[in-house]
């Protein structure tokens, strides 16, 4: 069982798994596919760490039902490994996916 204290209300009420995917967990490289179901409005994809802070967030456009990160943070910090959580919101819902970082050290 997984506990999110201090998870931010958009990650605490997210529906889990279903509708949300990521192209590869663990993941091993330096980027990550999320999708979700097409829908009519834009999306709104957040990265929490696993105590919940909010890392990354991004809008997506209605045409578009996928985003490419980069793991980046900001500028040129890339996430380090471990665990994090992936919340999309589109047209009224929610979803969750835990997603592993898992990178061969340099």
């Amino acid at each position: 069982m997984l506990l999110l204290c201090g998870l931010s209300a958009a990650a605490a009420q997210a529906s889990p798994g279903a509708g949300a995917e990521v192209s590869e967990n663990p993941v091993r490289s330096n980027q990550v596919v999320i999708s979700w179901p097409a829908a009519t409005g834009s999306a709104r994809v957040f990265v929490f760490s696993f105590t919940g802070e909010q890392l990354f967030t991004t809008t997506v456009p209605a045409s578009t039902n996928e985003y490419v990160w980069d793991l980046m943070l900001g500028g040129s910090r890339r996430v380090v490994n471990g665990v994090y959580i992936i919340v999309v919101d589109v047209a009224g819902h929610r979803y969750r996916r835990r997603l592993f970082v898992a990178r061969p050290a340099p």
